[in-house]
């Protein structure tokens, strides 16, 4: 493998601290161009494109493709496998748009009452404005960057 976590935590503070990625007025966010700009740094670029055009996938295409082709783990396996150095994202389908992000190998897992969880981890996130009006971008738990539980997905060891 070669990479560990703090390689990991490096490009994600690299990604998330560039303004291009910063929530635009109308709510228009960038979630799946970051993702591929974290995973490229990483190695992983065909992750979020088209294997038959090449293109820039969506969320939810993104989504669709980690689930046939990548293995599902669970909150704890997740946390376990980032914190090896190991490339986890976390990606949900929706209607209109999905989400995806990137689970961060962080040292604690955060509680959610949202979920009922204890053992939630966190994502190298990009997102909306949160209920102040704040940016979501950022390291964040999973239950504060979606809406309902995300499915995470092994992407590389």
């Amino acid at each position: 493998m070669g990479r560990t976590a703090a390689d990991v935590r490096r490009v994600c503070a690299e990604v998330l601290a560039m303004p291009e990625y910063e929530p635009k007025e109308n709510g228009t966010t960038y979630c799946n161009i970051a993702l591929h700009n974290i995973l490229s740094l990483l190695g992983k670029a065909d992750v979020c494109t088209d294997q038959v055009n090449h293109w820039l996938m969506l969320a939810n295409d993104i989504a669709e493709k980690l689930e046939n082709t990548c293995k599902e783990l669970s909150f704890s396996e997740a946390f376990e496998a980032v914190n090896r150095g190991a490339i986890v994202v976390a990606a949900m389908k929706l209607p209109q748009h999905g989400h995806v992000a990137l689970v961060y190998p962080a040292p604690g897992r955060y509680s959610s009452g949202k979920w009922q969880r204890w053992d939630v981890p966190f994502a190298a996130n990009i997102g909306g404005f949160d209920s102040d009006g704040e940016s979501m971008n950022g390291v964040r738990p999973l239950n504060w960057c979606f809406g309902a539980k995300p499915r995470l997905w092994l992407v590389a060891e």
